[in-house]
């Protein structure tokens, strides 16, 4: 009986611990109206701030949206994800994580805008704790090798704005659409 009831105790706290994994924060999907370049090619790295609520600071997985224009074709991918703290309003210079995540999973959604396709993106990392309760800024950059084929990130309905730079440590400038994407614990 000791044995059962241990096992069964195992059972229940396995499933519980697998109950918090989720949606942590929710930037919207791609409105399908357009995207913002963020590719070294094109140059430029677009970063949309996110805010995360007390007891679900901590992250393990992100998704995002984006295509390829102007050829519309699947070049290799080589994802940068860079976590940037607040300052004065803006992502501060130098990035607080920086993540070179190469190829990630990636899967036609069946949309596109303007012609291209629309694909969704997602990687597993290490976890991230971050300050709840505090503005940061989600950086993602690609570096496809074509520059037919320089990757955008689709915007999302919000409308409170995103940033972006032309080369490190530039100055950073406002875009009237935040980027469609969502994280997970």
């Amino acid at each position: 009986m000791r044995r059962f009831f241990g096992l069964t105790l195992a059972a229940v706290v396995a499933l519980v611990g697998t109950t918090h994994a989720g949606i942590i924060y929710d930037n919207g999907a791609p409105d399908l109206i357009g995207g913002n370049f963020s590719d070294t090619g094109f140059p430029n790295l677009v970063a949309d701030d996110f805010v995360l609520d007390p007891g679900s600071n901590v992250i393990t997985d992100i998704h995002w949206f984006g295509g390829y224009a102007n050829g519309n074709t699947l070049p290799d991918d080589d994802f940068t994800i860079s976590i940037f703290e607040q300052g004065a309003g803006e992502p501060n210079a130098v990035a607080l994580h920086e993540l070179n995540v190469g190829s990630v999973g990636r899967t036609n959604t069946g949309n596109a805008i303007f012609g291209f396709d629309i694909y969704e993106y997602w990687v597993d990392i290490a976890p991230i704790v971050l300050t709840a309760n505090t503005t940061y800024y989600l950086g993602i950059g690609n570096h496809t090798p074509l520059s037919s084929d320089n990757w955008f990130w689709a915007t999302s309905a919000h409308a409170t704005g995103s940033a972006f730079e032309i080369s490190p440590g530039s100055p950073w400038s406002t875009l009237p659409h935040d980027c469609a994407f969502y994280l997970t614990d």
